[in-house]
Formats: structure tokens, sequence, C-alpha cells
């Protein structure tokens, strides 16, 4: 039996969908986190998604936390992010984040949520 599958039946805890795991397709790993949290963790009060190389204040993500369940109206549909705004989309075809015209034809971005 291979590891993986050893893994998944002792914890039950691999959550996997038919897709090339690439750095080009990031984006569809994290809407497969959302669906799987609105599937199977529907009263989650809190989800926080952060990358290996990411350190965390969890003091000052807990106190902010707290602030906004006092100030925020309509807490099922805040998202919090680094929102990066009129960035540039890169030319360089070196680049792995490499985009051409025909891809992407605008010049910047509209507003988004860091991936980080």
């Amino acid at each position: 039996m291979k590891a993986i599958e050893y893994e998944n039946e002792l914890y039950q805890d691999i959550v996997q969908e038919d897709f090339i795991d690439a750095y080009k397709n990031l984006t569809y790993k994290g809407v497969m986190a959302l669906k799987w949290i609105s599937t199977y963790c529907p009263q989650t009060k809190y989800v926080l998604k952060v990358d290996d190389d990411i350190v965390v204040n969890t003091f000052t993500l807990v106190n902010h936390l707290k602030f906004l369940d006092k100030h925020t109206p309509n807490k099922q549909s805040t998202i919090l992010c680094l929102l990066w705004q009129a960035m540039g989309v890169m030319r360089d075809s070196k680049s792995k984040w490499y985009l051409s015209k025909e891809d992407f034809p605008l010049d910047k971005f509209p507003p988004y949520c860091s991936g980080s």
C-alpha cells in the first residue's frame, strides 16, 4: 500500500480533486478548499489560509477578530486579505508570473487578494 493511501485510510484527512498539482493551478486548490469547507464545516466561524512561508501573529489576529465580531454587521460575507490594487501584468515570458496579451489583455489587474 502506498504511503498516501495508508495515510488516508488511517486518518481520512486527505482532500483530493481531479487536476494536476502545478503552480499554475493554485487557484483550483483555493477553490477546492473553500468548497470543502463550505460542505463539511458550514458552522465554522473562521477559516485561515496561509502559506508555509508566512508568519502569523496570532495575538494580533485574535484581537482583530474580536474587534470584527463587535463591529461587522454581516460576518458571513467577510473576507480579509492583503488587497493588491492596480498591479501590472507580467509580460516577460521568462517569468513564472508571465501572462500573454491573449490570456489577459489588460495592462493592470483588477483588485485581488494576495495569494499568501
